[in-house]
């Protein structure tokens, strides 16, 4: 990997370059927006913080809600910008998309992994011509600093399962959980990993696949526990990284039912029925934790199941290409349907292609299966699902071959 690192580090320049270039085009409103969770959530925590009231809110609440993460990160970019003696809009907005060439250089090392340094750079240009990260990345949301680390992470636990190396089962869980700090929708991706790891993909020995399992999952606690000690410390609840809870959940649950700030959708009776009927068990705290809603399964839901499979399988479809307030929805989704095409003609081909390239498939393909079923656990939108999209587009690889190998571009 190491030969590889100057090259990555030049692909990374030239997306910034590019990213830069692209950004400076945008009008004023555009580059000064900025979405409901970092304008009501993580920036009043990090201005608390460097104010001296600690993790609060700005109702004085200590923030349980979500991570330290993202929050962390604004510390460091409002401290930076104040040092430097630079705005911190303009700060911010170069170091997103600094993360975001960043992504870019990781990618291509991923890529270079398994296939050759040509088809690598043709895999960044790729992912370059996918819009929704620099939109995210201009919002300011935690996608900025999660992204890299995400996919650094994901080098490394390809890093780990090719060397079966115990050290690097035990970075990759560190790293997966400093992921987990920025955005608690990481939470179970270890679980996934571990269940991979306990298969014949892990390594030959069961004992062996148990301790690098093992390892995995105590980089992963190690890195969360400072986070668990301080709330239990401060509240003497026990909060698995977040304590937003069912609360996530419900609010992707009943996405359909009218609300302020969103599009009214048009939806089957049955459907906007049930959903009401969740919306207004949640909303008369009925269901104020997973028991609530289990039962309310139990009563509500299994009196209209066809109806409660309607919405799951609405929701899985949504994961691609929906928003939260129902706005430019299937605008996004023709977006969406290209690359999603080539993913899974890319993934077959990997597939087909034995050696390395599966092993990457299989790895990826466990990651992507991981997203999108928490993203139809919860708040079913496309934004959730970007930070995975490189991976899936690393897998457009053979597609990318076979085109450059037609137009003469490959060595022979």
């Amino acid at each position: 990997m190491k030969s590889r690192i100057p090259d990555s580090l030049l692909v990374g320049l030239a997306h910034f370059v590019f990213l830069a270039f692209v950004w400076s085009l945008l009008p004023p409103s555009v580059k000064d927006s900025r979405s409901n969770d970092y304008l009501n959530r993580s920036e009043p925590v990090a201005r608390n913080f460097i104010e001296g009231r600690g993790f609060r809110e700005n109702n004085g609440d200590l923030m349980t809600r979500y991570p330290p993460g993202h929050p962390l990160y604004l510390i460091g970019v409002f401290k930076m910008a104040d040092w430097l003696g630079v705005s911190e809009p303009l700060f911010m907005s170069l170091l997103a998309l600094a993360c975001q060439a960043l992504v870019g250089a990781i990618l291509y090392i991923l890529a270079a992994e398994v296939w050759s340094r040509r088809i690598a750079v043709a895999i960044s240009v790729l992912w370059l011509t996918y819009l929704p990260p620099l939109y995210l990345s201009i919002q300011g949301n935690n996608e900025i600093p999660y992204t890299p680390v995400f996919l650094f992470s994901v080098l490394v636990v390809w890093k780990a399962f090719q060397s079966k190396s115990g050290g690097l089962f035990f970075l990759a869980g560190l790293l997966l959980g400093i992921g987990m700090l920025i955005r608690p929708f990481a939470i179970g991706l270890p679980a996934f990993l571990v269940l991979l790891c306990l298969t014949r993909y892990g390594a030959e020995k069961l004992g062996r696949r148990v301790l690098l399992a093992g390892l995995l999952v105590a980089g992963t606690v190690v890195a969360i526990a400072p986070w668990q000690w301080y709330t239990y410390k401060n509240t003497e609840r026990v909060y698995l990284i977040s304590s937003v809870g069912v609360h996530g959940v419900m609010d992707g649950l009943t996405y359909g039912v009218p609300r302020p700030k969103r599009i009214t959708l048009e939806m089957p009776p049955g459907v906007l029925k049930l959903q009401q009927s969740a919306f207004d068990n949640w909303q008369n705290k009925n269901i104020a934790d997973f028991g609530g809603l289990l039962a309310w399964v139990r009563t509500d839901a299994a009196k209209q199941p066809w109806d409660m499979l309607s919405i799951i399988g609405r929701k899985a479809v949504r994961t691609w290409y929906a928003t939260d307030s129902h706005r430019h929805d299937f605008k996004l989704l023709f977006l969406q349907v290209p690359y999603l095409i080539l993913f899974g003609l890319g993934a077959i081909a990997c597939i087909r292609a034995g050696g390395n390239a599966q092993r990457m498939a299989i790895l990826v393909l466990v990651i992507v299966l991981f997203y999108w079923a928490m993203t139809v656990a919860g708040l079913s939108i496309m934004r959730y699902i970007v930070p995975v999209m490189p991976l899936m587009l690393l897998l457009t690889a053979p597609i990318i071959e076979s085109c450059l190998d037609r137009c003469g571009w490959l060595p022979r």
